[in-house]
């Protein structure tokens, strides 16, 4: 069962409830802590994605169009106290775009989103 596991792993703990004298299952406080600096330390790891980019992609020819050179410009940077990498639109907004869960440990990239919801791709496992 979910709980039980939870329970067993440390994510979960007896703690106390708005009502004194009634614990309840709450999260554990020294495992939330260690799920920041995991995230922490993994975002490091995509901090050189933070800048301007552009790209240059070879498209070859089909039977039904010629081969062109697709061309694109992004610029990237940490936001969300640097909880996740977002791209600068050319009106100055971010949108969020790659983060790290440390609780399933994968990286989440968000592809695109509509009017009421993301398109979340998770895009690597990390080890552990």
């Amino acid at each position: 069962m979910l709980m039980e596991e939870l329970f067993a792993r440390g994510i979960m703990m007896m703690g106390p409830a708005g009502d004194p004298g009634r614990p309840v299952g709450v999260f554990n406080p020294n495992f939330l802590a260690g799920l920041a600096a995991a995230r922490a330390a993994e975002m490091e790891k995509f901090r050189w994605l933070a800048g301007e980019w552009t790209s240059a992609n070879r498209v070859p020819a089909t039977a039904r169009s010629p081969a062109y050179i697709d061309t694109g410009a992004a610029t990237f940077q940490l936001c969300e106290k640097e909880g996740w990498i977002c791209m600068v639109g050319r009106d100055g907004r971010e949108r969020p775009r790659i983060t790290f869960d440390a609780f399933s440990r994968q990286w989440i990239f968000l592809l695109f989103r509509n009017l009421t919801s993301w398109a979340v791709v998770s895009i690597l496992r990390s080890a552990g």
